[in-house]
């Protein structure tokens, strides 16, 4: 995941500001137009988005559904499960900006180097 968000900028917004967000403010249902409107709202700053074709634009929401499902970030129902980032993990993570990409609260990261 954290790979991932490296790699898509667009993909580490969604998990900072939408999925993270939505956990941290004890809303834990994850809803598809959460993404429509994560994703329009980007449209204002990139207006390239707005020249993909629906089909698209639905392809794109269902792999990151599908992502977050597979590696236990969502259930079957699309709520938010908290990641349970064992210590050693966040110890060998190089910035706390990889860790706000998961649904976890800021008590539960641990200092990390900058």
């Amino acid at each position: 995941w954290i790979a991932i968000c490296r790699k898509y900028v667009f993909i580490r917004e969604f998990a900072k500001d939408v999925l993270r967000e939505k956990y941290i403010s004890l809303k834990i249902l994850l809803v598809l137009e959460d993404f429509d409107t994560f994703f329009n709202g980007k449209c204002d700053w990139h207006p390239e988005l707005e020249d993909l074709a629906q089909s698209t634009k639905t392809k794109i929401r269902e792999v990151i559904f599908r992502m977050m499902r597979e590696i236990g970030l969502l259930d079957s129902n699309n709520m938010i499960i908290r990641a349970l980032l064992h210590q050693d993990f966040q110890t060998v993570i190089q910035s706390k900006e990889d860790l706000l990409c998961f649904p976890i609260f800021d008590a539960d990261i641990i200092s990390v180097n900058p």
